[in-house]
């Protein structure tokens, strides 16, 4: 149970890290969940980025781009693993 509990807020962190790296993109480089969603969207985001980066990465998306919020959720889900294993 502390193992998917580590996974969940690892997933959960990843999407906030998400969100926080596309809002400080470039104002022309932002999408538009950013410029014109509010705080629903935001959320709806958070809880997407998983399937909306398999879905981008699959459309032919900019793959530096999309491997960093696995990378980030690789390590956290790492780092959450090992802790709650002690």
């Amino acid at each position: 149970m502390r193992s998917v509990a580590a996974i969940a807020i690892a997933y959960l962190l990843t999407g906030a890290v998400y969100v926080l790296l596309d809002s400080r993109k470039p104002i022309d480089r932002q999408p538009s969940y950013i410029k014109w969603g509010g705080i629903g969207v935001t959320l709806f985001i958070m809880l997407y980025w998983l399937p909306g980066t398999l879905s981008s990465a699959c459309r032919g998306g900019v793959l530096s781009d999309l491997a960093v919020p696995w990378i980030i959720f690789a390590a956290l889900t790492v780092a959450g693993l090992y802790v709650s294993s002690i």
